[in-house]
């Protein structure tokens, strides 16, 4: 039987923090023990978004820009976006994990992350902005960015935790911002985070094959072809490629099974 745990995470609103400097070594990011099945996560933002404080296009680029600093942290994860939807807090269908709006009051938290965990797996997610709160791209007094307010959220999307300690407060999974607040970009803390979780994305530092797409590597991982790749086309000054004919080099990225290939290539080099 399927046990669900269902979880509400959230940023917090506060008009004054005291900055105090990180003077403790401290491992700045606590994880909550869930993971969604695959490296990837679909999210889909609603297309009503806009206020008199921001527009459509606004929220969008905000979002996305957002989703892209957790890409770029140099995980084996990425937030993938999704056609825009337009559904009702709560009311979206399977597969679809929404950020939209929700209808609160001061008392509530800027925006929170409803979270659905099933057999030890994320399985669904929405995050609300809620609607009390003035969101902007160039917050002033009495008003909050948008990308700060996403990138926390997204963060949960990941099962981080708030971090609630003084010395993590530069942090975006910190769990307070203030009004006006810039806080858009992840700190080595909130990328040690993700890594933590998912492992180092082997492609930060590999050169791709121009003639193939981002996607088209991502979909053929296998770890050992590319240490394979690193070591024979990196190492040897041929950044754009492997050292393979051309015919040899398409193969090993559309093979289901590189590693295999692999293993045929090298008989064939040691005849």
């Amino acid at each position: 039987m399927n046990k669900s745990l269902f979880v509400f995470m959230s940023i917090l609103l506060v008009v004054i923090t005291l900055k105090m400097p990180k003077v403790f070594a401290q491992q700045c990011f606590i994880y909550n023990g869930y993971k969604w099945p695959v490296n990837s996560v679909t999210y889909h933002i609603n297309s009503d978004l806009q206020t008199p404080y921001a527009t459509q296009e606004e929220y969008e680029s905000a979002i996305v820009a957002a989703a892209g600093s957790w890409n770029s942290a140099g995980a084996a994860f990425e937030f993938i976006r999704g056609e825009n939807v337009n559904y009702d807090r709560g009311q979206e269908p399977s597969g679809i994990y929404q950020v939209g709006w929700f209808v609160g009051s001061g008392t509530d938290p800027a925006a929170y992350s409803y979270i659905v965990i099933n057999n030890g797996s994320l399985t669904k997610i929405e995050t609300y902005y809620n609607q009390w709160y003035q969101f902007t791209t160039n917050p002033g007094q009495g008003q909050l960015d948008i990308q700060s307010t996403i990138v926390h959220e997204f963060g949960h999307w990941l099962n981080l935790a708030d971090e609630t300690d003084f010395w993590c407060l530069d942090n975006v999974m910190y769990y307070l911002l203030e009004y006006a607040q810039i806080k858009r970009y992840l700190t080595q803390d909130d990328q040690n985070g993700i890594i933590y979780i998912y492992g180092q994305n082997p492609f930060t530092s590999l050169s791709f094959n121009p003639f193939l797409n981002r996607d088209h590597y991502f979909f053929n991982y296998q770890p050992k072809v590319l240490s394979y790749i690193n070591s024979e086309a990196v190492n040897k000054g041929k950044a754009n490629k492997t050292n393979l004919p051309k015919s040899k080099e398409n193969k090993l990225f559309t093979t289901p099974k590189p590693e295999a290939y692999l293993g045929e290539i090298k008989k064939e080099e040691n005849k």
